[in-house]
């Protein structure tokens, strides 16, 4: 979960209240995208006036600072820059599910529950859902991030598709909640433990233009296809629980990329850089 569910939701079921859901069909989701632009100004605002991080300040210090630090990456650090495009790919992909899916398809669209109702269930369950990420980081910083995400990506596997079920056959609204509620408590656990590993996968100073490019590869050629998939898997077979194999296949890659792929970074220097020729000693 990230706030700006909080947000999102609260948004819903305020425009509804106030002006009701004819309104919020009409013209009232348009006002979210208006609110987005006074947010690049606070965006703007962080970046310039936002410090630093130690580490950066180290090896700049230390005068390793790349003068094109994407031209290096991909040229010495791809394998990195690989796994952290599969990785970002296979918990942006369960994460889309976890939130898009589970909120718009399953709550308001197969079980119908009213947005008045749907939305203060769901802040509630996102809530949780970050509370487990808080403590799935901890756990992680004490027994290592490899774990927490083999087990956390298995567990989700073997209950996601029975849970998500309920939404198919009942509409009680105290069940279809546990039920997401243990999905999103589930499902917060393996993401967040490899949020915490896929940086510390690259060296220092290119680590920022590594993950970030990867995360865009995975955004454009992965996660972004999940919609896609997942509703041509449901128009296929007729059931929206065949489209759910989808992410089910992300658990699985995400399992074998962790268990045979993925090292583990608990405890390593974060502050390694790349060996480079050429060092900016400004």
């Amino acid at each position: 979960m990230d706030y700006w569910s909080f947000v999102s939701n609260s948004y819903f079921i305020y425009i509804t209240v106030t002006v009701g859901p004819a309104a919020l069909e009409a013209w009232g989701w348009r006002v979210a995208f208006l609110v987005g632009v006074a947010l690049v100004g606070i965006g703007l605002i962080i970046r310039f006036f936002v410090e630093e991080t130690p580490v950066f300040k180290q090896f700049k210090s230390r005068g390793e600072v790349l003068k094109n630090p994407i031209v290096v990456s991909f040229r010495r650090v791809w394998k990195q820059m690989l796994k952290i495009t599969l990785g970002l790919g296979a918990l942006g992909t369960i994460y889309y599910v976890n939130t898009v899916t589970i909120w718009s398809v399953f709550w308001l669209t197969i079980a119908k529950v009213p947005l008045p109702i749907a939305a203060p269930i769901n802040i509630f369950i996102y809530t949780v859902s970050y509370i487990c990420g808080i403590i799935a980081g901890y756990l992680a910083d004490k027994y290592g991030r490899r774990p927490i995400v083999i087990w956390g990506f298995l567990l989700y596997l073997i209950i996601a598709v029975p849970l998500f079920s309920v939404f198919v056959i009942t509409k009680d609204i105290f069940t279809l909640t546990i039920a997401a509620l243990v999905i999103g408590i589930i499902g917060a656990f393996a993401p967040m433990a490899l949020y915490i590993m896929l940086p510390e996968l690259a060296p220092a100073n290119v680590r920022l233009s590594v993950y970030n490019v990867g995360y865009q590869l995975s955004a454009g050629f992965i996660i972004g296809f999940a919609p896609f998939v997942m509703t041509w898997l449901w128009i296929t077979t007729g059931t929206i629980l065949w489209a759910l194999t989808w992410p089910a296949v992300f658990a699985v890659l995400g399992i074998i990329l962790t268990w045979l792929w993925f090292p583990e970074t608990k405890g390593i220097d974060i502050s390694k850089t790349l060996a480079i020729e050429v060092r900016i000693t400004k």
